[in-house]
């Protein structure tokens, strides 16, 4: 609502002394400041407007109630007027001439509107009201504004309707927050937040935990986006039992005083669909009676309450952190209320893996209607250190150094405090995305195309697919015409042929671009792509070893040389270990391949403990214990050395048996066979199969076939698709505000590790790979614990900022069997999944490694295997 002061005001009315309602701010109160005149004797005190849809969804029906106040002693005449406008079109006008009494004087006007243009989060239609208030002399005492949008909101046989469609809640839980000016957010960070936002494919926000201010509904009202308003209660720290405020009476007049604040000031916004009873307060009478307010005063939205769970106060089954088997469970009970998650899908950190997952499963149930990521934005404020090097500062930063705080705990969003985006995102907006597709006959060029939208037609967007080898596109065109309604399925068919090449990948990326800017999305954004490997596939060419120059041993009682034409390997027998690599003149190791089988502890590992856990793995490739170093030449060409080893814990005793087996080609080329295997039965899972070699800083440049360019795990790896990519390896750093695991990279066919000129190695899986290179060691990213300040037991916490992290004269590369994913149901106890974890207690991996020159074709030189 806007409240413009006609142009004849006087200035006397602003210090007329006229004492003033009573108005709550919302927490944080900075960002909920307003500057109000004082009303005349005459004005508008309030108003309620209803612009819903009658039974066909088609027309609107649109009431006004206005609440007169005339604090003068005699009775005054007054001519109230009402206009709904349509931009220059005026499409109900009201007017009505009152005499008012002393005190409140209602007014009513109701009309409809035949085939309404409607209101929802993908067609934000709104319409502008204008309410006159006039005096005896026709002058204009004071006039408001409000935007009105038509639609209507209901459950019905369990489901969740808007306009009488059935939708999904792909959410998000906001804050208020800047990394500057903290509460206090301004126009212009509002509106990147929603551009962000639409263009992720994000629907829906719970304003958690207190309402936002004004301005923020205005905006979503315009541009669309559902909102979950939610009352500015919580008594968390008091529990949900005996002690919950919410079970004593003695606080019903709290609970209720924000409650009905929220309502009354937000109660005509549009965007608003549900309204929130508050967040994690327990369940009792006060919020029985918060309920039952909200449903005596308001019939045209659901009120939803996590802690209520299935009590009868909430209209939706709203938990938090719900696990995908229980989500499950609930629906297949023949449920009453729809499920949607009010918060899920944690982003702390590198996290937000098995996002997928339970869009598969919401997907597969119609009792699940989506649910709210926690949460938007991460809680950092820009700070600068002594060096006058600039970070996001978190808990710990802030007060004696003894204080105790929840650390990095409000750092869980899925952009940066600077709304910079974080790789969650981009998974985010995968998984989100309205337009699925599937394959019907890929060798046929057949795929199915799934409009997931609720309200948008498939015309809207234009289509174009390529097909790709090795990185470059061989095919590519247009689908015209495509044509589906909501929740309608089309078939379409690819014409294409293709000549595959020896050893060549075949991929097929289909694109829906929007036709048209709409709001703060622009014309050409890429809503929803997918990518499928093509059943095309003709094997490469294989060099026989006989064919290759041969090859030399050389052995003294330290150390094993194989060399060759132009080449050189040798390995350390004491160390068991490869420690140098040189093609000519160049050393490309500065330390040679040790097993690894752990990572910097992510947020979530530190919540589930993995970092206890599973600590035996933590160095157990740095410390094994060399059992023997051999060397057979198994032909003229062929040189094969054996390491093995004991992995031992930190009492020295065996945990497992490790061997690498390299077998130097007359080419130049090691291939390396690598066995794991667990020798006590009572050992916790390994973080990561792999291994990790320190190159000189001077090989700088990464190029990769395999998913990209972002970063991606087992279980955040959707939005990754596969192609050749290439960049700095300082680029490949994601720079997570408190450091842990980053920039892996997955189903990696080959690696080159270069310089800029292109000389360096190529690392090729046998099949594929798990890849990282930093200028970092895994120890520059690793705290021992997670930091809830600045000691812990008496030592300082260390690695607790990016500025922590200084690129070192190296790089280090990760050549992986796999990495166990990220996780992401919560971070302060939930597991990654399963089928994520490396849970055996044996493993096997192979990877080849070539040296590359400036000239090479990479792709064709990662295609080459040898036997």
């Amino acid at each position: 609502m806007e409240r413009t002061a006609p142009q004849n005001l006087e200035p006397s009315r602003q210090s007329q002394g006229v004492p003033q309602p009573a108005l709550e701010l919302p927490y944080p109160p900075q960002a909920a400041l307003i500057d109000l005149p004082s009303p005349d004797s005459l004005h508008i005190r309030d108003f309620r407007v209803s612009s819903g849809l009658d039974a066909s969804y088609q027309n609107g029906q649109f009431a006004l109630n206005v609440e007169l106040s005339n604090l003068a002693a005699s009775e005054a005449s007054l001519t109230l007027e009402a206009q709904l406008n349509d931009g220059e079109n005026t499409l109900l006008s009201f007017s009505q001439n009152v005499n008012a009494a002393p005190g409140a004087t209602t007014v009513t006007f109701a009309d409809s509107i035949a085939n309404v243009k409607k209101w929802t989060a993908e067609t934000p239609n709104l319409y502008e009201l204008l309410i006159t208030l006039k005096n005896s002399a026709g002058e204009i005492v004071e006039v408001l504004k409000q935007d009105v949008g038509f639609r209507t909101v209901e459950i019905k046989n369990g489901h969740l309707l808007v306009n009488g469609k059935y939708i999904y809640l792909k959410g998000v839980n906001i804050h208020e927050h800047h990394e500057k000016t903290g509460h206090v957010v301004d126009k212009a960070t509002m509106l990147e937040d929603i551009q962000l936002m639409k263009t992720h494919n994000l629907n829906a926000v719970r304003t958690a935990h207190y309402p936002q201010p004004e301005l923020w509904y205005k905006l979503c009202n315009k541009y669309g986006l559902y909102l979950i308003d939610e009352a500015n209660i919580e008594s968390h720290g008091m529990g949900y039992g005996a002690q919950s405020l919410a079970k004593d009476s003695t606080w019903k007049a709290a609970h209720l005083f924000r409650t009905e604040n929220m309502f009354e000031r937000d109660k005509n916004q549009p965007s608003i669909i549900i309204w929130s009873l508050g967040n994690e307060a327990g369940n009792g009478v006060n919020f029985y009676a918060t309920y039952d307010y909200l449903k005596s005063v308001d019939q045209t939205r659901p009120v939803q309450y996590e802690r209520a769970e299935l009590e009868y106060n909430t209209d939706i089954f709203c938990p938090m952190y719900a696990r995908i088997e229980g989500m499950e469970r609930y629906a297949k009970s023949n449920p009453t209320r729809p499920l949607i998650q009010c918060e899920y899908a944690h982003a702390m950190g590198n996290s937000v893996g098995n996002l997928q997952d339970y869009w598969d499963l919401i997907e597969k149930y119609d009792a699940l209607q989506g649910g709210f990521i926690w949460d938007w934005v991460e809680q950092g404020l820009l700070t600068t250190n002594e060096a006058g090097e600039k970070f996001w500062a978190y808990g710990g930063d802030f007060g004696p150094d003894s204080l105790y705080t929840d650390g990095n705990f409000c750092c869980n969003g899925v952009i940066n405090p600077d709304r910079s985006i974080k790789p969650a995102l981009l998974e985010v907006k995968k998984v989100y995305q309205y337009i699925g597709f599937k394959p019907v006959n890929l060798a046929k060029g057949e795929i199915s195309i799934v409009n997931k939208y609720g309200f948008t037609n498939l015309s809207d967007f234009d289509f174009a697919w390529e097909i790709s080898g090795d990185g470059k596109t061989v095919a590519s065109g247009t689908l015209p015409g495509v044509t589906a309604a909501p929740g309608e399925t089309v078939n379409v068919k690819i014409d294409y042929t293709l000549d595959p090449q020896p050893g060549t990948e075949y991929f097929l990326t289909i694109t829906a671009k929007q036709r048209e800017t709409k709001g703060l999305v622009e014309a050409g954004w890429i809503a929803a792509a997918e990518q499928f490997m093509l059943p095309v596939f003709k094997p490469a060419a294989v060099i026989a070893a006989s064919s290759l120059p041969a090859v030399q041993i050389d052995q003294t009682d330290t150390a094993i040389t194989v060399s060759g034409d132009g080449f050189a390997v040798v390995f350390d027998r004491q160390a068991g270990i490869l420690k140098s690599y040189k093609k000519g003149d160049t050393e490309f190791l500065q330390s040679g391949p040790i097993p690894n089988f752990w990572r910097a502890p992510i947020d979530n590992d530190f919540g589930n403990g993995l970092h206890k856990r599973s600590r035996v793995w933590r160095k157990a490739g740095e410390n094994r214990r060399v059992k023997s170093v051999s060397v057979v030449q198994t032909n003229a060409q062929t040189a094969k050395v054996t390491l093995l080893f004991d992995l031992v814990d930190e009492a020295g005793e065996p945990v497992a048996t490790y061997s690498s087996v390299y077998s130097v080609f007359g080419s130049g080329d090691v291939q390396v066979d690598n066995h794991f295997k667990m020798v006590k039965n009572d050992l916790p899972e390994i973080v990561r199969m792999g291994m990790n070699l320190v190159m000189p800083r001077r090989f700088d440049q990464m190029t990769w076939l395999g998913r990209g360019p972002h970063e991606s795990y087992q279980d955040r790896q959707t939005s990754a698709f596969v192609g050749l990519y290439s960049g700095s390896v300082a680029d490949q750093y994601t720079a997570y505000i408190r450091p842990q695991e980053n920039g892996n990279k997955t189903d990696v066919r080959w690696v080159a590790i270069t310089d800029q000129s292109g000389n360096g190695l190529l690392f090729k899986g046998m099949p594929l790979l798990s890849v990282s290179a930093h200028h970092n060691l895994l120890e520059d990213f690793e705290s021992p614990r997670r930091t809830v300040g600045r000691f812990e037991d008496g030592e300082p916490v260390v690695r607790r900022h990016t500025t922590d992290v200084k690129p070192r004269d190296l790089t280090s590369v990760n050549i992986d069997y796999k990495q166990m994913g990220v996780g992401g149901d919560d971070s302060w106890g939930a597991w990654t999944h399963p089928q994520y974890r490396l849970t055996a207690k044996e493993y096997s991996y192979s990877f080849l490694i070539k040296p590359v020159k400036a000239g090479d074709n990479l792709p064709e030189t990662g295609k080459l295997a040898i036997k």
